[in-house]
């Protein structure tokens, strides 16, 4: 597993199951939200894609998705 130590883990089960083959880059994100927290959002079965990890105005980090796997951006 690849967790930050830093981060609330909340790690949706849909999300973490294709394997990082290998990385190769970064993607950063804005999610225009003063929310606590996206868990629910992703968490939903609407949700088309998940991030790895959502930092709050407040410096709050929630982890989704181990880094071990992919996320929907990176099943293409």
């Amino acid at each position: 597993m690849a967790l930050y130590p830093g981060a609330k883990h909340r790690l949706i089960p849909k999300w973490n199951q294709k394997r990082m083959v290998r990385y190769r880059r970064m993607n950063l994100h804005v999610a225009v939200s003063t929310a606590d927290s996206l868990y629910g959002f992703f968490a939903g079965g609407d949700a088309p894609a998940c991030s790895h990890f959502y930092v709050a105005f407040d410096g709050t980090a929630e982890q989704y998705i181990d880094t071990a796997y992919m996320s929907a951006a990176g099943h293409g």
